[in-house]
Parts: C-alpha cells; structure tokens; sequence
C-alpha cells in the first residue's frame, strides 16, 4: 500500500478493491457530516418560509385600505418577507447538493480526496495524514491513531463552544432586531407613516440585525457541522 494518504484512499475506493473497515468508517463519518449539513439547513429553510409566508399576509393586511399611517410598515413587511423568501432559495441548494452527498458517500468522499493536499514534514497535518495512512493498512476501525484524535480533541475544544455560542446569538440577534422593527412600525403609525431622527437608532439597528443574522446562521451550520461530525473535518482541513 502506498505511503502517500491520497494515493492510498484512491487505491482503496477504486472499483473491485479489498473490503477497508477504516475506510467504511471514513465514508460513514464523512456521509453525517453532510447529513448534519442537510437537517440544519433544511430547518433554517423551514423557518425562514414559515416566517416569509407571515410577513407576506401581514402585508396584505395592512395594505387592505390603503392606510397612510401603515406606509413604512408596508414597504418593512414587502421586503422583510422578500429576503425570508430568498434566502431558503440559498438553502434549498446546499440541501440538495448535500442530500446527493448523503445518497452517495462513497462518490462524494473520493471527490474530496484532492483536499488532502500534501503538508510540510514535521506539522501537525503531515503527522495525521501518516497516522490514517498506517491505520487504513493496518485495516481495523476499532481504534482511532492518536495523531489524529489530539487533533479532533483540538478542534472540538472550541468549535462545540462555538457552534453554542453562535446558536445563542443568532437567537438574540434576531430576537432584538424583531423587537426593533415592531418598536419602529408602532412609532410611524403615530407619525403618519414616516420616519423621524428619533426613529434613526431603531432604524439602523434593525437593519444591521438582518446581514448579522445572516452570517451567524451560516456560522451555526459550519460549527454544527464539525462539531457533530468533526473526524472528516479534521481530515480534510486539518
């Protein structure tokens, strides 16, 4: 068996090769980590049409009349419930590019072997990649090679925190600007439709709580990702 991880993942996933319980554990671990991809993303999608469908029957409401006092909460509703309707476009892509992962692994995993790449000697990447090659000859998955368990340690240390963490301020962050936004539409009720400098803050805040809500859902999925299914992550991107 070759000594180089690529040539020997390759040796093992072509067609007719020896049965590898390693390389089975590989597939599986690398099969949930796009599973976890998919049930994250897909509850993302389920919640933000949920929401886009409620902003779009709140528009409809308070466009019925033609209100003049309701004119920032129509234009607020229009476009609120045009981006929670976009953005599930986003996800309903990476669901389904990660569903044919799910289906097929083992085609997926032999697309990914290129990421492996061919670190220095003497780092810590070069010292996993040789301790999975050694493990994949010695061909049995009951025990993982130290290298790379310090290294999944490592990298749990503080991406589970982090998945937490930013589960935990997407919930604020929305939760505020949410709360921003329906503060704002009851002042341009009183003001008749319009905006004043006192209405700026508020403004603003619910504007930026939209792109940070954004970044931190995304935040969530990566972290979700690796900390539920952190041996493929950590082989591949160390």
């Amino acid at each position: 068996m070759d000594d180089n991880l690529q040539a020997t993942l390759r040796d093992l996933l072509r067609r007719g090769a020896e049965p590898n319980a390693v390389l089975d554990l590989l597939v599986r671990d690398y099969q949930r980590f796009h599973l976890v991809l998919v049930l994250v993303s897909g509850l993302f999608l389920a919640l933000l049409l949920a929401v886009g469908v409620a902003l779009c029957r709140s528009w409809g409401r308070a466009r019925h009349g033609g209100d003049p006092s309701r004119r920032f909460e129509r234009r607020a509703l229009a476009v609120g419930a045009v981006l929670a309707c976009s953005v599930p476009l986003l996800l309903a892509v990476v669901v389904a590019a990660n569903v044919s992962t799910v289906l097929s692994p083992r085609q997926g995993f032999t697309g990914s072997v290129r990421l492996l790449g061919a670190p220095a000697e003497g780092t810590r990447a070069a010292a996993v990649q040789e301790s999975v090659t050694t493990w994949l000859a010695g061909a049995r998955a009951g025990q993982v090679p130290a290298p790379l368990e310090r290294a999944i340690d490592d990298r749990l240390s503080w991406q589970r925190p982090k998945a937490v963490t930013t589960t935990v301020l997407l919930v604020v962050v929305s939760g505020l600007g949410v709360l921003a936004w329906r503060r704002l539409v009851r002042r341009t009720r009183r003001s008749g439709g319009r905006t004043t400098a006192r209405d700026l803050p508020l403004l603003l805040g619910g504007c930026a709580a939209v792109p940070v809500a954004f970044v931190l859902m995304l935040m969530v999925m990566g972290n979700t990702q690796g900390a539920l299914a952190p041996l493929s992550l950590t082989l591949f991107l160390g």
